[in-house]
């Protein structure tokens, strides 16, 4: 487990990964029994973290699939905050006989501070080496992450509020499935126009439990391939209509993502010269590369030879 923790730090590293790892894991591990627990615990949490990274970056994964994921691994987040640092404990011992370290912590000089005012308390410094590693170390940690990934993904929690009763729409009762089509009217307007009817909307997912299979339900995905393959696009106009949006979001996301880093590989030493328009261009081909490829590009040239042909008087 420590070879493993410390690999995936060195992977960018080459042929040299595997070696630098290796050094650092004997290095931290035969300085002191805190290093062991502190590699273990982040060992634990990365990779559920890991999982889901994964899943999300998946091109089927849609927001009512991403929300249940985050929302697990947050709950298991704080619980493994609750019992975790025992666990950690105990195999970061297994680990210590492994490599001929002493499983205790190491010793550390109390320092207390000093009172500057008379109305501040006595200030009593825990002497467990092991209970001030959990609450200055594992605790901040942990808190740290829990906090950072409900911030990160508020925006995607909003989006689910929004539009989740498109999909779970089946235990709503009316009054709320109008309430809730009446916010997300109003969410997609601008100006004068829009893009949906919230009265239309609430009617037509009404119409729409009767007829819709109970495997498609609570999966908008389904929900949208059912009223495809049978041509009913046309008949739920405004459900569908808001279905795409809801499908696009996390697809927006990605390319955001996407763009960002296509950006290192395109303006480099050579290209700091580059407007704005041209950069974009080839961003989007660089990013869209698959669709590039599948362009005869005679076709273009033959179309663009005939805009700017220009016709000489003989």
């Amino acid at each position: 487990m420590v070879f493993s923790a410390c690999y995936i730090q060195y992977r960018p590293l080459g042929e040299e990964s595997k070696a630098s790892a290796l050094g650092l894991a004997h290095a931290g591990a035969s300085r002191c029994f805190n290093f062991l627990v502190t590699i273990v615990f982040w060992y634990e949490f990365l990779f559920q973290i890991n999982l889901v990274s994964k899943e999300l970056q998946s091109e089927c994964k849609d927001l009512a699939s991403a929300i249940d994921s985050l929302e697990k691994t947050c709950k298991w987040l704080k619980n493994y905050q609750n019992i975790g640092f025992a666990g950690a404990i105990a195999t970061a011992t297994e680990l210590a006989e492994d490599l001929e370290v002493v499983p205790v912590f190491k010793n550390r000089r109390l320092r207390r501070k000093k009172k500057l005012f008379e109305y501040e308390s006595k200030d009593e410094p825990t002497e467990d080496v092991q209970e001030h590693f959990r609450i200055s170390c594992f605790n901040q940690i942990m808190d740290t992450i829990i906090t950072k990934l409900d911030c990160r993904f508020e925006q995607l929690r909003q989006h689910h509020s929004r539009f989740g009763f498109l999909y779970l729409f089946s235990g709503v009762t009316t009054d709320d499935v109008r309430k809730s089509a009446k916010d997300l009217e109003v969410e997609l307007s601008h100006g004068d126009s829009r893009y949906i009817d919230s009265f239309m909307l609430s009617e037509e997912i009404q119409m729409l439990k009767p007829i819709l299979q109970e495997s498609a339900l609570n999966d908008p995905l389904k929900i949208l391939l059912f009223l495809s393959s049978r041509n009913r696009a046309a008949d739920f106009l405004n459900f569908f209509t808001a279905l795409r949006i809801l499908l696009t979001v996390p697809v927006t996301v990605a390319s955001g993502k996407s763009s960002f880093s296509k950006l290192k590989l395109i303006k480099n030493y050579l290209r700091l010269t580059m407007l704005k328009d041209r950069l974009c261009k080839l961003s989007i081909l660089s990013i869209e590369n698959e669709v590039a490829k599948s362009i005869d590009y005679s076709e273009v040239i033959d179309d663009f030879a005939s805009l700017k042909a220009r016709k000489m008087l003989m």
